[in-house]
Protein backbone atom coordinates (compact mmCIF):
# COMPACT_ATOMS: atom_id res chain seq x y z
CA UNK A 1 0.00 0.00 0.00
CA UNK A 2 1.36 3.66 -1.02
CA UNK A 3 2.17 6.35 1.42
CA UNK A 4 -0.32 8.16 -0.14
CA UNK A 5 -3.17 5.65 0.37
CA UNK A 6 -2.33 5.37 3.68
CA UNK A 7 -3.24 9.01 4.79
CA UNK A 8 -6.37 9.20 2.50
CA UNK A 9 -9.07 9.74 4.81
CA UNK A 10 -12.30 8.11 4.11
CA UNK A 11 -15.35 10.21 2.45
CA UNK A 12 -17.40 10.63 5.26
CA UNK A 13 -21.02 10.71 3.82
CA UNK A 14 -23.10 13.60 4.23
CA UNK A 15 -25.48 13.52 7.10
CA UNK A 16 -28.92 15.20 7.84
CA UNK A 17 -28.26 18.05 10.04
CA UNK A 18 -29.37 17.31 13.76
CA UNK A 19 -30.68 13.19 12.81
CA UNK A 20 -30.98 11.42 15.96
CA UNK A 21 -31.99 7.55 14.79
CA UNK A 22 -31.53 4.90 16.71
CA UNK A 23 -32.50 1.11 16.27
CA UNK A 24 -36.34 1.20 16.81
CA UNK A 25 -37.22 4.55 15.41
CA UNK A 26 -36.90 8.38 15.43
CA UNK A 27 -35.33 9.81 19.28
CA UNK A 28 -36.78 12.81 20.15
CA UNK A 29 -34.59 13.21 23.15
CA UNK A 30 -31.53 14.14 23.79
CA UNK A 31 -28.88 12.18 26.21
CA UNK A 32 -28.46 15.56 28.26
CA UNK A 33 -31.77 15.37 28.65
CA UNK A 34 -33.02 11.50 29.40
CA UNK A 35 -33.53 10.04 32.77
CA UNK A 36 -30.68 7.73 33.78
CA UNK A 37 -31.14 4.53 32.38
CA UNK A 38 -31.01 0.41 33.99
CA UNK A 39 -28.73 -0.31 30.74
CA UNK A 40 -26.38 1.65 28.73
CA UNK A 41 -28.75 3.73 26.08
CA UNK A 42 -27.95 7.10 24.11
CA UNK A 43 -28.50 8.77 27.01
CA UNK A 44 -24.58 7.49 27.71
CA UNK A 45 -23.50 9.02 24.46
CA UNK A 46 -21.69 12.60 23.45
CA UNK A 47 -24.04 15.30 22.27
CA UNK A 48 -23.62 17.53 19.81
CA UNK A 49 -23.42 20.43 22.64
CA UNK A 50 -20.44 18.69 23.75
CA UNK A 51 -18.90 18.15 20.46
CA UNK A 52 -19.07 21.98 19.57
CA UNK A 53 -18.00 22.65 23.27
CA UNK A 54 -14.69 20.56 22.47
CA UNK A 55 -14.40 23.06 19.97
CA UNK A 56 -15.73 21.20 16.71
CA UNK A 57 -17.93 22.96 14.50
CA UNK A 58 -20.22 19.57 14.67
CA UNK A 59 -24.03 20.32 13.33
CA UNK A 60 -25.17 16.72 12.71
CA UNK A 61 -25.76 13.23 14.87
CA UNK A 62 -26.65 10.03 14.34
CA UNK A 63 -27.25 7.53 17.19
CA UNK A 64 -28.08 4.32 17.19
CA UNK A 65 -28.88 1.14 19.74
CA UNK A 66 -27.52 -1.77 17.73
CA UNK A 67 -23.43 -1.55 18.74
CA UNK A 68 -22.94 -2.79 15.14
CA UNK A 69 -21.00 0.76 13.63
CA UNK A 70 -17.12 -0.12 12.77
CA UNK A 71 -14.82 1.18 15.42
CA UNK A 72 -12.52 3.37 13.92
CA UNK A 73 -8.57 3.87 14.79
CA UNK A 74 -8.86 8.14 14.67
CA UNK A 75 -10.48 8.65 11.24
CA UNK A 76 -7.85 7.30 8.99
CA UNK A 77 -8.19 4.82 5.86
CA UNK A 78 -5.90 2.60 7.09
CA UNK A 79 -5.23 -1.22 7.83
CA UNK A 80 -5.56 -1.63 11.62
CA UNK A 81 -7.04 -3.78 14.11
CA UNK A 82 -10.16 -2.01 14.79
CA UNK A 83 -11.74 -1.85 11.03
CA UNK A 84 -13.70 -5.10 11.27
CA UNK A 85 -14.81 -4.45 14.94
CA UNK A 86 -17.51 -3.70 16.62
CA UNK A 87 -18.46 -3.07 20.81
CA UNK A 88 -20.84 -6.31 20.18
CA UNK A 89 -18.07 -7.94 18.46
CA UNK A 90 -15.72 -7.00 21.59
CA UNK A 91 -18.12 -8.14 24.04
CA UNK A 92 -18.72 -11.29 22.05
CA UNK A 93 -22.19 -10.48 20.72
CA UNK A 94 -23.65 -11.54 17.31
CA UNK A 95 -24.72 -8.68 15.13
CA UNK A 96 -27.94 -6.83 16.01
CA UNK A 97 -30.76 -7.92 16.79
CA UNK A 98 -29.79 -10.84 19.14
CA UNK A 99 -29.71 -10.28 22.33
CA UNK A 100 -25.88 -9.98 23.16
CA UNK A 101 -23.82 -10.59 26.07
CA UNK A 102 -24.27 -6.63 27.17
CA UNK A 103 -26.41 -5.32 29.04
CA UNK A 104 -27.33 -2.36 26.02
CA UNK A 105 -25.28 -1.13 23.40
CA UNK A 106 -25.00 2.46 21.58
CA UNK A 107 -23.20 4.26 18.77
CA UNK A 108 -23.14 7.65 17.73
CA UNK A 109 -21.58 9.48 14.65
CA UNK A 110 -20.99 13.34 15.08
CA UNK A 111 -20.30 15.33 12.02
CA UNK A 112 -20.58 19.37 10.07
CA UNK A 113 -22.63 19.96 7.14
CA UNK A 114 -20.34 22.99 7.25
CA UNK A 115 -16.96 21.30 8.03
CA UNK A 116 -15.64 17.73 6.69
CA UNK A 117 -12.77 17.34 8.68
CA UNK A 118 -15.32 17.13 12.23
CA UNK A 119 -15.85 13.29 12.37
CA UNK A 120 -16.54 11.92 15.73
CA UNK A 121 -17.67 8.52 16.86
CA UNK A 122 -18.50 6.46 19.83
CA UNK A 123 -19.67 3.08 20.96
CA UNK A 124 -20.52 2.25 24.08
CA UNK A 125 -21.82 -1.01 26.08
CA UNK A 126 -22.54 -1.82 29.66
CA UNK A 127 -20.94 -5.56 30.66
CA UNK A 128 -22.23 -7.50 33.04
CA UNK A 129 -19.88 -7.81 35.63
CA UNK A 130 -16.70 -5.86 36.78
CA UNK A 131 -14.42 -9.08 35.49
CA UNK A 132 -16.34 -8.91 32.41
CA UNK A 133 -15.75 -5.13 31.60
CA UNK A 134 -12.13 -5.53 32.80
CA UNK A 135 -11.62 -8.28 29.62
CA UNK A 136 -13.70 -6.08 26.90
CA UNK A 137 -11.26 -2.37 28.33
CA UNK A 138 -8.48 -4.59 28.02
CA UNK A 139 -9.44 -6.13 24.44
CA UNK A 140 -9.79 -2.52 23.01
CA UNK A 141 -6.83 -1.36 24.30
CA UNK A 142 -4.94 -3.99 22.93
CA UNK A 143 -6.42 -3.28 19.15
CA UNK A 144 -5.45 0.59 19.57
CA UNK A 145 -2.21 -0.44 21.17
CA UNK A 146 -0.96 -3.05 18.96
CA UNK A 147 -2.58 -1.14 15.46
CA UNK A 148 0.77 -1.18 13.82
CA UNK A 149 0.72 -4.69 14.14
CA UNK A 150 -2.53 -4.91 11.52
CA UNK A 151 -0.92 -3.05 8.89
CA UNK A 152 0.57 -4.49 5.44
CA UNK A 153 3.48 -1.71 5.81
CA UNK A 154 4.16 -0.98 9.73
CA UNK A 155 7.01 1.37 8.89
CA UNK A 156 4.57 3.65 6.34
CA UNK A 157 1.17 3.51 8.78
CA UNK A 158 0.04 4.88 10.91
CA UNK A 159 0.52 4.67 15.06
CA UNK A 160 -0.51 6.10 18.33
CA UNK A 161 1.41 8.21 20.98
CA UNK A 162 1.55 6.78 24.40
CA UNK A 163 -1.29 6.57 26.46
CA UNK A 164 -2.67 9.41 28.53
CA UNK A 165 -5.27 9.00 31.40
CA UNK A 166 -7.79 10.83 32.26
CA UNK A 167 -9.77 10.79 36.00
CA UNK A 168 -13.37 11.88 35.14
CA UNK A 169 -15.00 11.96 38.52
CA UNK A 170 -15.93 9.62 40.56
CA UNK A 171 -14.72 5.84 38.71
CA UNK A 172 -15.40 7.68 35.55
CA UNK A 173 -11.17 7.56 33.68
CA UNK A 174 -10.20 8.31 29.95
CA UNK A 175 -7.22 6.47 28.30
CA UNK A 176 -6.64 8.31 25.32
CA UNK A 177 -4.00 8.29 22.46
CA UNK A 178 -3.10 10.53 19.75
CA UNK A 179 -2.45 9.77 16.11
CA UNK A 180 0.53 10.06 14.73
CA UNK A 181 1.35 9.61 11.28
CA UNK A 182 4.44 8.19 9.42
CA UNK A 183 6.15 11.28 9.35
CA UNK A 184 5.55 11.85 13.04
CA UNK A 185 3.16 14.46 12.12
CA UNK A 186 0.16 14.93 14.03
CA UNK A 187 -3.12 16.84 13.99
CA UNK A 188 -4.90 16.31 17.34
CA UNK A 189 -6.86 13.08 16.78
CA UNK A 190 -7.21 10.03 18.01
CA UNK A 191 -8.96 7.31 20.10
CA UNK A 192 -9.52 6.97 23.97
CA UNK A 193 -11.31 3.99 25.70
CA UNK A 194 -13.56 5.27 28.72
CA UNK A 195 -15.28 3.34 31.52
CA UNK A 196 -17.35 3.77 34.45
CA UNK A 197 -18.31 1.08 36.69
CA UNK A 198 -19.67 -1.67 34.37
CA UNK A 199 -20.08 0.77 31.03
CA UNK A 200 -17.98 1.36 29.18
CA UNK A 201 -16.65 2.02 25.69
CA UNK A 202 -14.60 4.00 22.75
CA UNK A 203 -14.07 7.46 21.47
CA UNK A 204 -12.35 8.25 18.22
CA UNK A 205 -11.93 11.86 16.71
CA UNK A 206 -10.98 12.66 13.34
CA UNK A 207 -8.17 15.57 13.23
CA UNK A 208 -8.73 17.93 16.41
CA UNK A 209 -6.93 20.42 14.54
CA UNK A 210 -4.09 20.76 17.64
CA UNK A 211 -1.36 18.84 18.23
CA UNK A 212 -1.74 18.81 21.99
CA UNK A 213 -4.81 16.59 21.28
CA UNK A 214 -6.82 19.33 23.77
CA UNK A 215 -10.18 18.56 21.96
CA UNK A 216 -9.57 14.79 21.94
CA UNK A 217 -8.47 15.26 26.05
CA UNK A 218 -11.89 16.97 26.24
CA UNK A 219 -14.28 14.69 24.11
CA UNK A 220 -12.89 11.37 26.28
CA UNK A 221 -13.22 13.25 29.71
CA UNK A 222 -16.75 14.32 28.91
CA UNK A 223 -17.78 10.73 27.21
CA UNK A 224 -16.62 9.06 30.54
CA UNK A 225 -18.77 11.29 32.30
CA UNK A 226 -21.38 10.54 29.92
CA UNK A 227 -21.59 7.01 31.09
CA UNK A 228 -23.17 7.27 34.12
Amino acid sequence: MSRTALLVRRTRPALAAAALVCAGGLVSTTPADAAPSATVTTASLLTIEDVRAAGLDGDSATLSRTGDAQLDDGGHNDENCLSDKTIRAVTGAKSYPAAGTGRGYADGTWSSTQDKEVYVTESVAQGATAKDTDRYVATLTRLITRVRDCQEDPAQGIRHAPVRHVDAGGVATADYYATVYPDGHRDGGGVAVVRDGTRFGIVSLTSGRDTSAYTLKRLATTAAQRLR
